[in-house]
């Protein structure tokens, strides 16, 4: 009842305002300037300003609702040239991962707007010419010549100082995205993406490289209907 719905966005709001305020942590928005400083703002930084956004859309909060607009055009203008979220991919053997993270966070906050009304998806960046579709499209490409990515990684950046840091051509995060694993949420963004665009080019290729519960979403609505 409605009682027990202000008891649990109470809870909810607790929850949310211990970590509201992202400046706290670290890992705010004013550390993103465009194709520099590369540890400063990644995918950390974006976990928060997509936290932010779903706290301003729960609790009308302008703000920190704003925030995520704001995050996820400043990803979208800072790619690199081939479509690459550059500061992901040059993370070493991790790259794998954290790049699968931060298309996970921006695809949230893309959501999250979505179902405010409002279409992120779309956005094509002034810098560059790119969307969202195009940082996909490189992890993809990567995945079938992982050189792409390679190329990124032997930076190491953020990562120095980790066992194995130097093994940039490794392939044991890779794994997690061509395999028959939901290990440590690497491909947790194809569904969300898959589901908003299922005929894209995109997605067509994806099916072919990234092993996944393919019958999730369809279960879901065979058991609603049924």
């Amino acid at each position: 009842g409605p009682d027990e719905k202000l008891i649990f966005l109470s809870e909810i709001q607790k929850r949310f305002e211990g970590i509201q305020n992202a400046t706290n942590w670290g890992f705010d928005i004013c550390s993103c300037e465009l194709g520099v400083d590369l540890f400063g703002c990644q995918n950390h930084t974006y976990s928060h300003q997509h936290v932010r956004a779903l706290y301003g859309s729960i609790f009308n909060s302008s703000e920190d609702f704003q925030m995520g607009k704001k995050l996820y055009e400043f990803a979208i203008d800072d790619l690199s040239s081939d479509g690459a979220l550059w500061r992901e991919a040059s993370r070493s053997k991790w790259s794998w991962r954290y790049y699968g993270h931060a298309l996970g966070y921006l695809l949230s906050i893309a959501e999250i707007y979505r179902l405010n009304d409002e279409d992120l998806y779309s956005f094509r960046a002034d810098t560059n010419g790119l969307t969202i579709h195009d940082a996909v499209s490189f992890y993809l490409k990567a995945v079938q010549d992982p050189q792409l990515m390679w190329e990124y990684s032997s930076q190491l950046e953020g990562v120095k100082g980790r066992k194995d840091y130097k093994n940039f051509k490794s392939d044991e995060y890779l794994k997690q995205v061509v395999e028959e694993t939901e290990r440590g949420g690497t491909k947790n963004w194809y569904y969300i993406y898959r589901a908003q665009f299922p005929d894209h080019p995109n997605t067509i290729l994806g099916d072919k490289l990234i092993p996944t519960f393919k019958k999730q979403i369809s279960w879901e609505n065979n058991y609603i209907k049924n």
